[in-house]
């Protein structure tokens, strides 16, 4: 996918949007991961059953239980959903870098020259960068905002 340069300005304008996708995708790694620790849970149960092992009866009659289909059914749905936020994200100029922590990177210029801004959750406001060859590792803070992205605002 190609991004296009933003200003800083822009960037900074896109980022309750893009702290919205994160809350979401957040919210649906959660859910799967209950659904994936559910999922086995009941195959060691059905493991143990097979094995012999006794099970308690009660009196109460059980629970309607999710089936394995439709456990993984939905855990597809959520695979589809998180990675539908990842590009709109993209549809910002939002690189996805990492989810835990939320990191992203947004195409910019310094000087006519490629950097990426960068942002990562906790940071208030975009505000460092670091070059194109260099990773999140080697970010620097912003001293000049109105140094970087294009000459032109889009």
């Amino acid at each position: 996918m190609m991004f296009r340069t933003i200003t800083l300005q822009e960037a900074n304008v896109f980022l309750p949007l893009i702290k919205d996708h994160f809350v979401r995708i957040h919210s649906l790694v959660a859910e799967g991961q209950l659904l994936q620790e559910s999922t086995a849970k009941r195959k060691v149960a059905t493991q143990e059953t097979a094995l012999g092992s006794m099970q308690e009866i009660s009196d109460t009659p059980p629970k309607p239980r999710n089936t394995l289909k439709q456990k993984q059914k939905r855990l597809k749905e959520i695979e589809s959903e998180i990675r539908e936020e990842v590009l709109e994200m993209h549809c910002y100029g939002a690189i996805v870098k990492s989810v835990f922590p939320a990191r992203i990177d947004f195409l910019s210029e310094l000087y006519r020259q490629p950097i990426y801004l960068c942002w990562q959750s906790g940071d208030k406001a975009v505000s460092h960068w670091h070059s194109v060859e260099e990773g999140f590792a080697s970010r620097r803070p912003i001293q000049h905002p109105q140094s970087f992205g294009p000459l032109v605002v889009h």
